[in-house]
Parts: C-alpha cells; structure tokens; sequence
C-alpha cells in the first residue's frame, strides 16, 4: 500500500475532526469524523468545495470563525478552545482546534487544515476538581517561577478578602507583611532548590487591612515549573506560639534585670 493510502487510512480512522479550508473559505477536504459529526449535528452531509459557512455546524459565532480561517491563512501556527451545544447528546461540548498554514512549492499559503479534538472529559474532570479545591476552607494556589500567582481557589476570599481573579497574576510578596518578607522569601528559595523546607509560616494584609495569620505547606515541580501551595488560617496557633515568645521574654527580663534572687522549686522541693 503506497504512503497516500497510508496517510488517508490514518486520517479517516482518527477520532479527531480534520478539514482544510482554502483562501476563499470553501471547504477542500473533511475526513470521516467531520463528516460524520457535522451531519449528525445538522442532518446534512457537509459536501466539499462549499462555501464553509453553509451550515449551522459550530458556527454560532461567524466572526470569530472567520477571523480564525483568516489568520491561519495568513501564516499563523495556532491553538483554540471552544465549545458548542450537540443536540444529539443534550450536552456542551468542548473542544482543543489547531491551525496550521499549508503552503506551495514557493512557500506562499494555499490553505489552512484545522483539527478538532474533543476535550469534553477533561474539562469536566477539571470542573469536578475545582470544585472540591473551592470547597475546601483552605487555599490552594500555584505560584511560577516570578513570584507570580498562577492560580488561586476560592477560599482567597474567606481567608485573605479578595477574589481569585483579584490575586491571579500578582506577586505574592506584595500582600505579605514587610516584616516577614525576608523569612516568606528564604522558605520560598529553600523549597524551589529542592531542600527539605517543605511548610513555614508568615502573615499577610487582608482586603480590609487586617492581619491574616497562615500556615504554609508547598511544593516544587520541575515539570511545571511551579509551586504548589496550600494556606490555612493559623491565627490561633501563630498567636499562642507569640504569646509563648512574649511569656519568656518578660520571664528572662525580670530574671536577668533584677536584685533578688529566683527558683524554680519542684513539689518535692528540689
């Protein structure tokens, strides 16, 4: 079987939708699954050399659609997602579409293939886990490379008052408070060279110009290129270990400055 064969083979027995639309927008080629989905989400055979716009097929949004044909026409190399409601299955469905120019011998573009694969699952998958980090009372959150909030859950606002979307792409020493910046910055080193330092403590300024106490347990992944971070609220527990601190320091003050002589006396009076 020659290389052509070969190649049609694997094209029509993907799952992923794969069509090629040319300067004109007409369509010039759709494998199996594209033409099998469009119909059965219009009931009508998608026909080749067509204007692409024929069809109600995920074309809700014209202007967008052609604004996508139109920059891969133009040379551009890139990635959507985009989702759409099939009749069929009574569901939303999403999916991930590429773009890739084709050009000639001369290296100008003639058209643009685009593949569809469906993400449904996975976007789901995400929702479900989402969810349950939301409903967490702690807060979960990624920061990159830059000190740079990637991601925040939910519990942002109840522990620190402001909103994920208020947090995402903000440094986080900038809410930490000035006097624990430099030990926030030294955990923070520790932990993304890899050392055992895997929780700290450290305090920041809420919304409303309080004082959050947090406790700090992260991770670093070098795939990623992130840490990974939860925060719970350590009020309690940071204010008892100060008042511990500020207990022994009177202590050791009425000790070390006074006249008089001190014991500590067991019961048995030793």
């Amino acid at each position: 079987m020659i290389q052509a064969q070969y190649s049609s083979l694997l094209l029509d027995q993907t799952k992923d939708l794969i069509w090629v639309v040319d300067q004109r927008l007409y369509l010039l080629y759709a494998n199996k699954a594209f033409v099998n989905v469009t119909k059965e989400v219009t009931g009508e055979e998608k026909k080749l050399n067509e204007y692409i716009f024929e069809d109600k097929f995920v074309y809700d949004n014209k202007e967008n659609w052609t604004t996508y044909y139109k920059r891969g026409l133009n040379g551009e190399h890139f990635e959507i997602e985009d989702q759409f409601y099939n009749p069929i299955s009574n569901q939303v469905e999403y999916s991930q579409i590429s773009f890739k120019p084709i050009t000639d011998e001369n290296d100008v573009v003639v058209n643009v293939a685009c593949q569809s694969r469906d993400i449904t699952s996975f976007i789901k998958s995400n929702c479900e886990a989402k969810k349950i980090l939301d409903a967490s009372l702690d807060v979960f959150c990624t920061i990159d490379e830059e000190g740079l909030l990637v991601h925040v859950s939910a519990a942002s606002f109840s522990l620190w008052g402001y909103l994920p979307d208020e947090l995402v792409g903000k440094a986080y020493q900038d809410y930490v408070l000035e006097e624990d910046k430099a030990k926030t910055e030294e955990a923070i080193k520790a932990i993304m060279s890899g050392q055992n330092t895997k929780s700290f403590t450290n305090r920041c300024k809420k919304k409303d110009g309080s004082i959050a106490y947090n406790y700090w347990s992260a991770t670093w992944d070098e795939n990623s290129n992130l840490i990974y971070a939860v925060a719970r609220d350590a009020k309690e527990a940071i204010a008892q270990e100060e008042k511990l601190v500020r207990s022994e320091q009177r202590f050791k003050a009425l000790v070390q400055g006074g006249y008089d002589l001190y014991a500590i006396v067991d019961l048995q009076g030793r």
